[in-house]
């Protein structure tokens, strides 16, 4: 694999990266709200003192250490998605923009028609993993 076919298959890393770290956030909140809920007295003032850098949601009162505010941990949630589209946008831009079946030595080569549709399948599926990843991270943090 090539540079070229890496640089096209960097917007599906990318969503199933994402993917990976959403799926671990949501279970860090999962069991943190499980403790908090049948924890003893000890593991509810660890909970207390230790806090998740992102949490989506609120923390709760009383929580020591240091979050972020909930609309700037979306905000660095979102990162992700933006560098998704910023990267799908110029492929696809530079698949339909610059010619390649005459070029001799074509600057793109992963943009060769079969290629093409087989690369819009999986950004199609990559959108859908991140769409999947922020649902379930929404649901977990209401």
């Amino acid at each position: 694999m090539g540079f070229n076919e890496m640089l096209a298959v960097f917007p599906l890393a990318l969503s199933v990266v994402f993917w990976y770290l959403v799926m671990t956030l949501r279970d860090t909140i999962k069991l943190r709200k499980t403790l908090e809920k049948r924890g003893t007295r000890n593991i509810k003032s660890y909970l207390a003192g230790s806090s998740l850098w992102i949490d989506p949601k609120r923390p709760p009162v009383g929580q020591k250490g240091h979050t972020l505010h909930p609309i700037m941990a979306w905000m660095v949630l979102i990162i992700p998605f933006i560098l998704f589209i910023i990267s799908v946008g110029l492929i696809l831009s530079m698949w339909y923009s610059i010619p390649v079946e005459g070029d001799k030595f074509p600057a793109f080569v992963a943009a060769v028609e079969f290629n093409k549709l087989t690369y819009d399948i999986i950004y199609g599926i990559s959108t859908v993993l991140f769409a999947f990843s922020y649902v379930r991270l929404i649901k977990e943090s209401m």
